[in-house]
């Protein structure tokens, strides 16, 4: 009989340590899968924390608006067609989402980068901190505008355009 209870509690003892072992196990992954998106978002801001534009100068000739937008923080700017421009018209209060384009002539509601200076680091396809890109946007509407740029992770900058 007390054979029996040795054994008794060494089968609950393995028991209780498969347990314990699943749910350790389960909790480590629950873990990991919880913290995973919470590390990504940290980076994102911490991305947009380093990242600052600013439009340094602005006017609008005929159908045409030109800005000149300087990277003013420590982040490059990759991807020219994930750059959102968004222009308003303040007389008629219609707002514009403007695409980019690569061509060199444009379409009404589209913008395109003319050129990058000074274009050391990364030859024309990257904004680097202290560079300032050179933009054409074709609009048929007349001013006063207010003109929107945001960079890919949320950052922007705005100038009012008589």
């Amino acid at each position: 009989m007390g054979f029996g209870a040795v054994i008794a509690t060494l089968v609950s003892i393995a028991v209780l340590m498969t347990v314990a072992q699943v749910f350790i196990s389960e909790i480590s992954t629950s873990t990991d899968i919880l913290m995973n998106p919470a590390k990504e978002m940290q980076d994102i801001k911490n991305e947009q924390l380093k990242t600052d534009i600013n439009i340094s100068s602005a006017y609008a000739s005929g159908n045409y608006i030109y800005l000149n937008i300087t990277n003013t923080g420590h982040e490059k700017i990759r991807d020219f067609s994930k750059i959102d421009v968004i222009v308003t018209d303040i007389t008629t209060k219609n707002t514009y989402w403007i695409k980019y384009t690569n061509n060199d002539t444009l379409s009404n509601k589209e913008w395109k980068k003319n050129y990058i200076t000074p274009d050391d680091i990364n030859p024309d396809s990257i904004l680097d901190p202290d560079e300032t890109m050179n933009v054409t946007i074709q609009i048929t509407s007349n001013p006063p505008y207010r003109v929107i740029i945001a960079t890919p992770n949320g950052v922007c900058d705005s100038k009012y355009i008589s």
